[in-house]
C-alpha cells in the first residue's frame, strides 16, 4: 500500500479537528465518540488513534484550535496601527467574548474539576497567545494619553486571568439571569479598568460572527 503523503495526513487532522469541534458543539463532548466523528469523515477508526491517541487528546487540539482563532482576531486588531486605540481593544475583548460564548459547550467541559491538567495546559497557552497582543495595544494607548495603564505586560496578563475567571463563569452557569448578571459585572469592572470607550456590550451574542458594538 503506498504511504500517504504528508499533506493529506495535515488535511484528514485538520479535519478531524474541525468536524469534532462541529459535533461537540452540536452534540456536547460527552454525547459524541470517536466512532460518530470517524463515521461523518468515512474513515476508519485507525485513522483517528494514526493522529490522536484518544477522544481527550483531540479535545486539547480543538481546544487549541478556538485558541488559534482568537489570537488571529486579536494579531489583526493588535497589527491595525493606524486605527483608533479604543476601537482596537474593544475587538480584542469582543473576540475574546465572542469565543466564550460561542464555544460555551467546548469550554465548559475544559473548566470541568476533573480536567484540571487540560485547564491548566491552555490557560498557560492563552496566557502567552493573549497577553502580549493586549500589552501592546495597552502601551500605545497609554503612550497617547488615552488610558491610564502604568504597566502594560501586567494589566494584559490581569486582563487574561480575569477573563479567564469570567469564562469560567458563564461557561458553569445554567441559570440565564444570573449568566446575564455575570457579562454585566465583567463588563463593569473593565470599564474601570480601561475606558468605557474600549469596552464592548457583554450582554449582546451573535451567532457566527464578532460582536463589536
Amino acid at each position: 500500500m503506498p504511504r500517504v503523503s504528508r499533506q493529506v495526513e495535515i488535511e484528514r487532522r485538520n479535519k478531524l479537528i474541525a468536524v469534532a469541534e462541529e459535533m461537540f458543539l452540536m452534540h456536547g463532548y460527552d454525547n459524541t465518540t470517536i466512532s460518530d466523528i470517524v463515521n461523518r469523515l468515512e474513515l476508519a477508526k485507525g485513522t483517528f488513534y494514526y493522529h490522536f491517541r484518544s477522544k481527550e487528546a483531540l479535545l486539547v487540539a480543538v481546544s487549541e484550535k478556538l485558541l488559534s482563532d482568537t489570537q488571529g482576531d486579536l494579531q489583526s486588531a493588535h497589527d491595525a496601527k493606524g486605527e483608533d486605540v479604543y476601537a482596537r481593544i474593544k475587538t480584542m475583548l469582543s473576540a475574546i467574548n465572542h469565543d466564550v460564548n460561542k464555544n460555551e459547550k467546548i469550554w465548559k467541559f475544559v473548566y470541568h474539576e476533573n480536567n484540571l491538567t487540560l485547564y491548566n495546559q491552555l490557560i498557560k497557552t492563552a496566557m502567552e497567545k493573549m497577553s502580549p497582543l493586549l500589552a501592546g495595544v495597552l502601551e500605545e494607548g497609554s503612550a497617547k494619553g488615552l488610558l491610564d495603564v502604568p504597566h502594560a505586560s501586567e494589566m494584559a496578563e490581569a486582563l487574561v486571568i480575569l477573563l479567564d475567571l469570567y469564562a469560567k463563569q458563564i461557561c458553569c452557569e445554567a441559570n440565564p439571569a444570573r449568566k446575564m448578571r455575570i457579562h454585566s459585572t465583567i463588563q463593569h469592572i473593565l470599564e474601570r479598568m480601561l475606558d468605557k470607550e474600549c469596552v464592548p456590550d457583554f450582554g449582546i451574542r451573535v451567532p457566527g460572527k464578532v460582536q463589536m458594538a
